[in-house]
């Protein structure tokens, strides 16, 4: 289904992400591009890693809104590029959760209503709940090295599987350029992480995914809508889960729920495992299943029961489980001394 166009834009898209990647890694704390949580731990990992996604994702958006004369690509595209502005200016600065939050629906409602019209309030509604609710189960899942790339890229690739199912070659496409930024990102973002993407890349990643997933969402539907969002649910697997169990968690001790802290999933595992590489192995294993899940439920909707409900059951003894190790705050208060010189 790919064209030779469209090889050349994934090997573009993956050069940019490792480019920007490798000068970020050796410049990014020089320039100040540090998480602010970073420095207070004493670590000095450069930030907005996101940088090097968006040629590729902007660029794909806007070859689906040429070839197809769909408005909503076009918009798709524009709404790329600000939200890694926003994400840009929040790894720099710490916007307030809530102003984050409020820009992100602002840029993302536009997309809704070309998708859907203002006659379809329901839909656009739906539709901006999903656009909005990936960007952040992505951002939550940046928590560990590694952990929200490799999640996010194998959700990408479920993603392209359902796309190439319903023979939608602009959603094959949109993913596969997904899948190639992860691949490519994961070189320098494996643990021990040299650059994060920061929110610079999760929010133009969540975007784009959470417009794929829209659009089989509400596509051409061979099912009833309640068994294609359980496919999506899927889809969308630990990082649905973490994102889910952490504001339940953060919800019980009455704490702002979008402020970040230590009580995710791979926090708790992290505990008693010590070994960043075995929690992201721990982690990805069961979202390979989820994913793998959602794309038989989307393929054979008649299964979904079948399916989805052991899945369910599945992630809420995972989530049981991980809960007896207690969740934390993250480093707080100046950044420590360094020698002079």
């Amino acid at each position: 289904m790919f064209t030779s166009e469209d090889i050349i834009l994934l090997v573009l898209a993956m050069l940019a992400v490792i480019v920007t990647s490798e000068v970020l890694s050796r410049k990014g704390a020089a320039w100040g591009l540090v998480a602010r949580r970073d420095l207070a731990a004493g670590k000095r990992i450069p930030t907005a890693g996101g940088l090097g996604f968006v040629p590729g994702l902007i660029g794909v958006l806007l070859l689906a809104g040429i070839g197809s004369g769909d408005w909503t690509w076009f918009g798709a595209a524009g709404a790329t590029f600000l939200l890694a502005v926003l994400g840009l200016i929040d790894d720099a600065i710490d916007l307030p959760p809530a102003v984050k939050l409020a820009v992100e629906i602002a840029i993302c409602a536009p997309v809704a209503w070309l998708m859907f019209g203002p006659d379809e309030a329901g839909k656009v509604l739906l539709y901006l709940l999903l656009l909005v609710g990936t960007i952040n189960v992505v951002n939550f899942s940046d928590n560990m090295d590694g952990l929200a790339v490799v999640l996010a890229g194998t959700t990408a690739v479920g993603a392209c599987i359902c796309a190439a199912l319903r023979g939608d070659a602009n959603l094959v496409m949109i993913a596969g350029v997904a899948v190639a930024i992860c691949a490519a990102f994961f070189v320098h973002n494996r643990p021990p992480a040299r650059v994060h993407m920061g929110d610079t890349g999760s929010t133009s990643l969540g975007f784009t995914l959470g417009l794929v997933l829209a659009k089989l969402l509400t596509g051409d539907r061979h099912a009833p809508m309640g068994t294609m969002a359980a496919a999506v649910g899927l889809l969308l697997g630990v990082m649905l889960l973490d994102g889910a169990q952490v504001i339940a968690a953060r919800a019980i001790i009455r704490r702002p729920i979008m402020p970040g802290d230590r009580r995710h999933l791979s926090h708790r595992w992290l505990t008693s495992v010590l070994d960043p590489g075995k929690v992201l192995l721990r982690l990805w294993l069961p979202h390979v299943v989820f994913v793998a899940a959602g794309v038989l439920v989307f393929g054979q909707p008649q299964l979904w029961v079948l399916v989805g409900v052991p899945m369910l059951m599945t992630g809420v003894v995972l989530v049981h489980l991980l809960w007896k190790v207690p969740g934390d705050e993250y480093p707080k208060g100046p950044p420590p001394a360094t020698a002079a010189g």
